[in-house]
């Protein structure tokens, strides 16, 4: 964020949550705190420009409008003393139960493990809805099936009903495993999974900022990047920014690396190239996994 010509950087929680923003010496000079549902409890502002305030961005990164309280999520606006949105989805239903015909609800009654961050329908409701579709036309051939067999007398109810979830929950299970195998492997090649389908707009697909650069020949889960690599992440860093070498979490500009001197502490905005999924969980070196990012950023991962 740059304000009155000062640049600060953001700090996020493992939620996305903007949970404060750091100066140029790299100093917190903004905390903030959240409800569950994305009530600002606690602004700590010890910056002389009313940082705290001012910052649009809060929890989940959403963008909040302080005049009324309510966050934007690119599709709609989300009334956080509500828990709800104030329009409702583009979807009639979702087909999920009482909630399912909820269509002001926000990230499925669940704001601790789901975000929304457009205001969409997710994939495995959608999955869901695809299920119950086809459960309910099973049922109905099987019903049409039995009262023909009968002449028009009767109708096997149950039969019916068993053939129509049979068919249901297979293509439920199908389907969820499908996605969860996608997210999976999303996630080891460090890239981002689709969690959610909008209308009107159609959305774009942002492809991680070095995915172009070709890989090496030993990309495995677990190893560092090499040298070679780091140059050329740092090189298309600086083609992507104009010449100059920014971090891809907070856009702050960075400085090179100084040799590590006894006695002299390296400066926290300095680069350093890192993996997004970290090698521990299985991200690789490759160059989708890879981002730059401060030593102050890095710290502060590192110490989550």
């Amino acid at each position: 964020m740059i304000l009155n010509n000062v640049e600060y950087a953001y700090l996020r929680n493992a939620q996305n949550d903007i949970i404060g923003l750091i100066n140029s010496a790299g100093v917190q000079v903004v905390k903030y705190k959240y409800s569950t549902w994305g009530e600002v409890t606690l602004v700590e502002d010890t910056s002389t420009v009313s940082l705290g305030t001012k910052n649009p961005y809060l929890y989940r990164g959403y963008r909040y409008d302080s005049e009324t309280g309510l966050y934007y999520l690119q599709s709609r606006y989300y009334n956080p003393q509500w828990g709800r949105f104030l329009n409702a989805d583009v979807y009639i239903t979702t087909a999920d139960g009482i909630n399912g015909g909820n269509m002001f609800s926000y990230s499925a009654n669940n704001p601790i493990k789901n975000s929304d961050p457009t205001g969409r329908i997710l994939i495995t409701t959608i999955i869901l809805i695809a299920s119950i579709s086809v459960g309910v036309i099973a049922f109905a051939y099987k019903a049409n099936e039995s009262y023909k067999a009968s002449e028009g007398q009767s109708i096997d109810l149950l039969n019916s009903v068993v053939y129509g979830l049979s068919w249901g929950l297979s293509i439920y299970s199908l389907g969820m495993t499908a996605y969860g195998a996608y997210c999976d492997y999303s996630y080891m090649t460090g890239q981002t999974p689709v969690t959610s389908i909008g209308s009107g707009q159609p959305s774009s697909t942002i492809s991680p900022p070095y995915s172009n650069l070709k890989d090496p020949a030993n990309v495995a889960p677990g190893k560092d990047f090499t040298q070679s690599q780091k140059n050329q992440i740092i090189n298309q860093n600086m083609e992507n920014n104009g010449g100059t070498v920014k971090s891809d979490l907070s856009g702050i500009d960075l400085i090179k690396p100084e040799k590590s001197i006894s006695g002299v502490t390296p400066s926290p905005f300095e680069y350093q190239v890192d993996h997004i999924i970290p090698k521990n969980l299985g991200g690789t070196n490759s160059f989708v996994n890879a981002q730059v990012l401060s030593r102050q950023e890095n710290r502060i991962k590192w110490d989550k």
